[in-house]
């Protein structure tokens, strides 16, 4: 029987990351709220996508992800 890996995840300040409409992420070295003491746009996308790439899954359901795209 085939697996299926799936996660959830419930990525905070993720509003914070875009801008506009339709929403683009904001200029990289924008300050936000995250988990370090200084957090850039750059530093946040770095993070989630690496979170990503190393759960290695086939479907991620994002919990309370932005609500303005």
């Amino acid at each position: 029987m085939a697996e299926i890996h799936f996660g959830v995840w419930n990525i905070e300040w993720m509003n914070s990351l875009f801008e506009g409409d339709p929403p683009q992420f904001k200029a990289g070295d924008t300050k936000v709220k995250g988990p370090r003491k200084n957090n850039t746009i750059n530093d946040r996308i770095a993070d989630i996508s690496g979170v990503i790439n190393e759960m290695d899954l086939q479907a991620l359901v994002v919990v309370e992800g932005p609500n303005r795209v």
